[in-house]
This record gives structure tokens, C-alpha cells and sequence, in this order.
């Protein structure tokens, strides 16, 4: 029988996972999710993260699984997308409810928490908690286009109705930033 390299790589994988589910892995196993969702940790089923996240090979998804762990949410106006922050993959998700698929991933800071758009739906703000920053992402092109910055760790954030101000609620300074979204500058700090 022929045994293709891929299928060899899939069995030693699968046969460390087995022989280290004797040696705590479950233990390691709920710290890990523990640290990656901010949350307590619990008895862990693994397939569901590990087969379900993105890219690589069997292996790269059991050792280095890339999570999107969508966080916040909002929708344009009309209705026809949504975008959702990917805590755990640094991006920005843009989703088409209307067929239920992602559309696109957009690169964004470490950590993102918030989104808001702009009234347009044209541009969004998102706040990167471990970067101390927002990314302008112009929502034509996919692209972030710019990087305010921000107060200690940003979190929720709300756009002024005329779309001028942003203001952001900074979880760890314990304060909230004005930032002047055409200059580019943080203006206040309340």
C-alpha cells in the first residue's frame, strides 16, 4: 500500500494529539482557549476551532490555528453588508447577509474590538486594542488608509453625526479620546 506523505504527516499529528491527551493536554487545552477568548476556562472541544480555522494544513491548524473570533458587529444602513470585527484575526470581516458568505477579510490592527461606520458606508473605524489605535478602512477599495491613534487600549467607539469627531472609549486608560477624524489627531481626553 502506498502511503502518501501527506497521510504519514496527518497520523504522527494526529498520534502526538492522542498521545498527549494522558499528559494534560486538556488541562493546556482550556488555557489556551482561555487565553484566546478572554474568557474562563471550561471543558474544550477542539474540532470545532481547529478544523474550522482558516489556511494551512491539517497540522498548522492544530499548532497554530488562526481564529477570526468575531467580536463586534454593525450593518450599512441599506442593509447590505455587514462588518464584523475579527478579534483573533486581526481583521475587519465583511459579510453579505443576504447569501450568508464572508466576502473579504480586511487587515487591520492587533486586537480589534469596535466598528462604526460612516453614514456613507464608505469608510469605517476600527479599534485595535493592543495597538492604542483606530484604522481607517476606506470600504471601496478594502483597504485601511490611514491609523489614528488613540488612549490605552480602545474599545467601543461612536462617530459623531456629522462624521467629524470619533469618540473612543479607551478600556485600559480609563477615559474616552476625541480624535479629529480629517486631521488625524487625538483633540481631548475626557
Amino acid at each position: 500500500m502506498l502511503i502518501r506523505p501527506w497521510m504519514a504527516g496527518a497520523g504522527a499529528t494526529l498520534s502526538v494529539v492522542i498521545l498527549a491527551s494522558g499528559l494534560g493536554a486538556h488541562r493546556w487545552a482550556e488555557t489556551h482557549v482561555s487565553y484566546y477568548t478572554g474568557d474562563e476556562a471550561r471543558t474544550t472541544n477542539c474540532g470545532p476551532c481547529h478544523f474550522a480555522a482558516r489556511g494551512g494544513t491539517l497540522a498548522d491548524r492544530l499548532l497554530k490555528p488562526r481564529y477570526r473570533s468575531p467580536l463586534d458587529i454593525t450593518i450599512c444602513p441599506d442593509g447590505s453588508r455587514l462588518f464584523a470585527t475579527a478579534q483573533d484575526g486581526d481583521a475587519l470581516l465583511e459579510i453579505d447577509p443576504v447569501r450568508g458568505r464572508l466576502i473579504r477579510e480586511i487587515p487591520v490592527g492587533r486586537r480589534p474590538n469596535s466598528v462604526v461606520l460612516d453614514a456613507a458606508c464608505t469608510r469605517a473605524y476600527v479599534s485595535n486594542q493592543n495597538d492604542d489605535s483606530i484604522s481607517v478602512v476606506d470600504l471601496q477599495r478594502g483597504a485601511t488608509v490611514a491609523t489614528l491613534l488613540s488612549g490605552n487600549g480602545p474599545a467601543g467607539l461612536a462617530l459623531s453625526p456629522d462624521g467629524t469627531r470619533l469618540f473612543v472609549a479607551n478600556s485600559r486608560g480609563g477615559d474616552i479620546s476625541i480624535v479629529d477624524v480629517a486631521g488625524g489627531g487625538e483633540r481631548a481626553r475626557l
